[in-house]
């Protein structure tokens, strides 16, 4: 999971992760507090002036700032450098 989802923000960035690293560190720890099971459920949110809170199975685990963290973020699933194209599309309603 972890070195899916770094090459994920290394992809979505073009390879410019200046600033973003330590966030990036916050965002994957929170794979590792504890195993991911099965029907799992992820969700990231985007509030505009608070950042991106993490939710797994409707319990808040992480607020990450900045709204350079989540164009980084987000764009692992829906930016033109995404890591699956097929995947962006579905999400995009294309």
């Amino acid at each position: 999971m972890e070195k899916a989802t770094r090459e994920g923000f290394e992809k979505s960035t073009g390879g410019n992760l200046s600033g973003l690293e330590h966030r990036i560190d916050e965002f994957i720890s929170l794979f590792k507090s504890e195993p991911i099971k099965k029907h799992d459920v992820f969700e990231f949110i985007y509030v505009p002036g608070e950042g991106v809170h993490s939710i797994k199975n409707g319990k808040e685990l992480k607020l990450i700032k900045g709204q350079d963290f989540k164009k980084a973020l987000f764009g692992i699933w829906i930016s033109d450098n995404c890591v699956q194209k097929d995947l962006r599309d579905a999400l995009l309603g294309k």
